[in-house]
């Protein structure tokens, strides 16, 4: 794999002044571009970066740690890939988490989908730390990267939401639906802790283990490769086997939903008379559905054009938050009774 510090030793210039020219940021004088552009051509050295502003060639690259099975990970990528576009960027994908190949991606700068697929980019790439990285962040409670923006939707707020749309509906008991409560060893569902801290206390220990409905499989991590809507059918065994009085339930993501209440009307339940259902996601395919799912949109759209609009500022070395925050909502459907 060819380098900077390749380009830079052919051009007879320092590393830092090959990264200046790249990213055109600083003065550098004509005589070292020229000697930086021959260098890199000679060693077939094509960053996007070096071309973009002539040819409209310039690339960011998303860096997925889930599968593209994932509803949610699909419509992010779309929603970047587009927008991305009118910004005159090419958006590249990826799933492979090696060293190797994080290390050779060839980009202007990179997105990554959560904190720990940041952990493992930003760790890689000790040696380019000039490479710009934003992340979409979840409410992870702990954040271990540094350096790195995080265009964030508070999974905390979600779960509040999703329990106040439906006392609102008057319901009072309210179960959640989660391939896994926690990861062991690894981290914490703010979503789960969210629905723990608020309905403990109105279920009481007993009720509460009662209503939290975890399909877990045994030595399979979360979400990783796994098919939600599957997960949805399970969760749905599961809700049957305990017995279940709720009468809402919230999934844990909108795949999840959906397989939920086709396992559940395969098993004789009527959506929503029977039991109401709600996900999280607000995916575009809910509306593809019968009964359509209501569920609490995280503005999957808004956090792929804040990601582009983040990483392409850095790129072009203006100041950007730490933070952005965007906020959830509800989209309405017909899978939630009311029964005020």
């Amino acid at each position: 794999m060819i380098t900077r510090e390749d380009v830079a030793k052919l051009a007879g210039v320092s590393v830092s002044t090959v990264s200046r020219v790249l990213n055109e940021r600083g003065y550098v004088s004509q005589k070292k571009k020229e000697a930086v552009s021959s260098a890199a051509k000679q060693l077939g050295y094509q960053a996007a970066s070096l071309a973009g502003s002539k040819t409209g060639t310039r690339q960011l690259c998303l860096i997925l740690g889930q599968s593209l099975h994932n509803g949610y990970c699909v419509e992010l990528f779309e929603y970047m890939a587009e927008y991305a576009q009118t910004r005159g960027y090419t958006l590249l994908l990826t799933g492979d988490l090696s060293v190797k190949q994080i290390q050779s991606i060839l980009t202007d700068g990179i997105i990554v989908e959560n904190e720990e697929v940041a952990v493992k980019v930003q760790t890689a790439l000790k040696k380019r730390k000039q490479i710009p990285i934003v992340s979409v962040s979840n409410g992870l409670p702990v954040v271990q990267t540094k350096c790195i923006p995080y265009i964030d939707v508070d999974s905390y707020q979600v779960m509040e939401m999703a329990v106040q749309y439906l006392k609102k509906k008057g319901h009072k008991k309210i179960a959640y639906a989660v391939p896994d409560v926690l990861t062991k060893g690894e981290r914490i569902q703010p979503r789960s802790i969210a629905y723990k801290n608020i309905m403990l206390q109105e279920l009481g220990e007993k009720k509460f283990e009662k209503y939290l409905i975890a399909s877990q499989k045994e030595g399979v991590k979360l979400l990783e490769n796994r098919n939600c809507f599957e997960e949805g059918g399970c969760g749905a065994d599961e809700f049957a086997r305990k017995h279940c009085d709720a009468t809402a339930v919230i999934c844990y993501n909108d795949e999840y939903a959906l397989g939920m209440i086709y396992r559940l009307e395969k098993l004789g339940y009527k959506i929503p008379q029977d039991v109401s259902v709600i996900g999280i996601d607000g995916l575009k395919k809910r509306n593809l559905f019968v009964p359509r799912l209501t569920s609490v949109s995280i503005n999957t759209k808004m956090q792929a054009c804040s990601c582009v609009d983040v990483v392409i500022a850095m790129i072009e070395g203006k100041k950007v938050g730490r933070f952005i925050p965007i906020k959830p909502q509800i989209i309405e459907g017909d899978s939630v009774r009311d029964l005020m």
